[in-house]
């Protein structure tokens, strides 16, 4: 059983796999990435990987669950095909998270961004929105939807 407010650290599959079904209402999974170095058995090994993590992550979710998949835009594994899959659905929405440094870039040719998938196992799914007022100090601009600034 898991321990309320709990975070894991630890062999992913192995420690889902003890979890009975329907435990968990939020999962976040920030994959190692695979690589274009990486042989085709390994890219094989990795989607394998990948497929079974998904699928322990959908059997513990309750009816309310929600997952959270980190992914590159651009990958040798297609994660939306396999979260497509076993969700039985597209993701319910997409965060993008876009970053100005070029640290996270190879050789120079980073998209510039990374994206967060949003699975949710039923209609049912429980999403919180956080609502807090934007900084003034932030945003320079006002429109009818809201403040906002433009970034250059």
């Amino acid at each position: 059983r898991p321990d309320t407010n709990s975070l894991y650290q630890t062999d992913t599959l192995g420690l889902l796999e003890r979890f009975d079904s329907g435990q968990f209402t939020l999962a976040y999974v920030d994959p190692p990435w695979a690589t274009a170095e990486d042989s085709e058995t390994k890219l094989r090994d990795y989607r394998t990987f990948i497929s079974r993590l998904v699928q322990q992550c959908w059997r513990v979710l309750n009816d309310k669950g929600t997952l959270y998949f980190h992914a590159p835009p651009v990958s040798h594994t297609d994660y939306r095909l396999i979260l497509n899959q076993t969700f039985g659905r597209p993701p319910s929405s997409v965060i993008v998270w876009k970053y100005k440094s070029y640290m996270h870039a190879r050789g120079g040719t980073s998209p510039g961004h990374e994206e967060i998938l949003r699975y949710v196992k039923t209609p049912q799914a429980v999403f919180n929105m956080v609502r807090t007022p934007p900084s003034s100090s932030h945003f320079q601009f006002t429109d009818d939807c809201g403040p906002y600034r433009l970034v250059v």
